[in-house]
């Protein structure tokens, strides 16, 4: 593995050369991330990306071919499934739904 980092103008640049593997590369962004001050964005199951849109969507996607549970504290609607959800919901294989939180 390789990495260096690079300064630009006001910001850095980090390149990284490795075999793309999560107990590598997780570790890595995690830092990164916490070092600009970034947020986490929203806590779900490996395969399954999460996007917070505003302050009561969030986006779920689930890249996988298994359905994936989804925790969450609350209720919300569904905004494509038309469905209310009350602490979670299965989100089907390469699905996505759009969470209305209350």
């Amino acid at each position: 593995a390789l990495v260096t980092a690079n300064r630009y103008g006001a910001g850095r640049a980090v390149y990284v050369a490795l075999p793309a593997r999560r107990e590598i590369l997780d570790p890595l962004l995690d830092a990164e991330l916490a070092r600009l001050g970034v947020a986490p964005g929203p806590q779900v199951p490996a395969g399954v990306m999460a996007r917070a849109l505003d302050d009561r969507h969030v986006l779920y996607l689930n890249l996988d071919a298994e359905p994936k549970p989804i925790a969450f504290h609350g209720k919300g609607t569904g905004v494509l499934a038309d469905v209310r959800y009350d602490g979670g919901f299965t989100l089907g294989a390469y699905d996505a739904e759009v969470v209305a939180f209350e």
